[in-house]
């Protein structure tokens, strides 16, 4: 019917999605849940709110759908530079950043910063644009939001999740063609 979906279900969803990475489960992000999140900020949006999308959204201004994508590029920068890591820093921050990013994400950006020090210059190069493209003055402004409401933290959940899902679906995108530009040159 497309009737407005209680709080409590977000409220619930996102409780669960905290927990299942907390407790490691980083790679099992529920696409379920994600689409549950969204069902709930797109059925109690105001009007002029943008409608949330199913996948990553670039032109999005958001700031917590912003500070959840840098989440995802810190955690993709810290994976580069030490990939044998049991504990990241999605499992020790999430809450924290999803809640009161103006806290956590200075502290982020310090480590970042120390990751890419350990990566080639390329791929360095590639995370700062990313990171620049994120937090762009025109979309962040000069401050990360001191907290969330619920419904932001949901954006923050979709954030982190659709910037994940992106760059996955890139990889394997460049995985098929090296796949497909090796076998036409043999």
């Amino acid at each position: 019917r497309g009737l407005p979906l209680p709080r409590a279900v977000l409220n619930h969803g996102l409780y669960r999605h905290v927990v299942e990475l907390r407790e490691g489960n980083v790679s099992n992000v529920s696409a379920a849940r994600m689409g549950l999140i969204k069902a709930v900020l797109n059925r109690t949006r105001k009007e002029g709110d943008p409608a949330m999308t199913t996948e990553l959204n670039l032109d999005e201004a958001n700031r917590a759908y912003r500070c959840g994508r840098l989440l995802a590029v810190f955690e993709q920068i810290q994976r580069a530079a030490l990939p044998n890591l049991n504990a990241g820093l999605v499992q020790r921050f999430y809450g924290a950043a999803s809640a009161t990013p103006a806290l956590v994400m200075p502290r982020l950006f310090r480590l970042s910063k120390h990751h890419l020090s350990a990566l080639s210059g390329g791929l360095a190069g590639h995370f700062q644009k990313q990171i620049e493209e994120i937090t762009r003055k025109d979309f962040m402004g000069t401050s990360f939001p001191t907290s969330l409401t619920l419904e932001e933290q949901g954006r923050f959940a979709l954030g982190y999740y659709h910037q994940r899902a992106y760059r996955a679906s890139n990889a394997k995108d460049e995985f098929n063609r090296s796949t497909k530009g090796g076998t036409s040159n043999e």
